[in-house]
């Protein structure tokens, strides 16, 4: 979604994952928490599980990152598209539901096309329509 992005006139702000000291890969709150102050950033997106990784976030991870945004008074667009394919004993947290804050400032989006491969059967096309979409 990149150039989607970019192509409506916005800049993408990246903030690298971090890995801990069990090399368990995580969001890097404090690098989150200076970008939003220095860049001026009001809309986040998230992608929960993340992608390309497939790490499944943890409460107290998501947590932090929605009082950060909501500190910064950041709208989350939560990309939850991959959410029913999660492998092994990892389980699914949608972002809307770490809190009340968290319920008014998230938009999340689900789909059934990486579940059902619908993606595929429409449309062999790669393509970016995006631009006034």
């Amino acid at each position: 979604f990149t150039r989607c992005i970019n192509a409506n006139g916005y800049r993408l702000v990246d903030s690298e994952l971090v890995q801990d000291s069990k090399s368990i890969t995580r969001m890097n709150h404090a690098e989150m928490d200076k970008l939003l102050d220095e860049q001026r950033i009001h809309v986040v997106l998230l992608c929960s599980p993340h992608n390309p990784t497939g790490r499944v976030w943890e409460h107290e991870e998501l947590e932090e990152a929605m009082a950060l945004f909501a500190r910064h008074d950041c709208i989350v667009l939560s990309d939850e598209i991959w959410s029913d394919v999660i492998l092994g004993k990892h389980k699914h947290i949608p972002i809307q539901s770490v809190s009340d804050e968290a319920r008014k400032r998230t938009i999340s989006f689900y789909s059934s096309s990486k579940t059902f491969i619908t993606a595929q059967s429409l449309s062999n096309e790669q393509n970016d329509r995006c631009p006034g979409a």
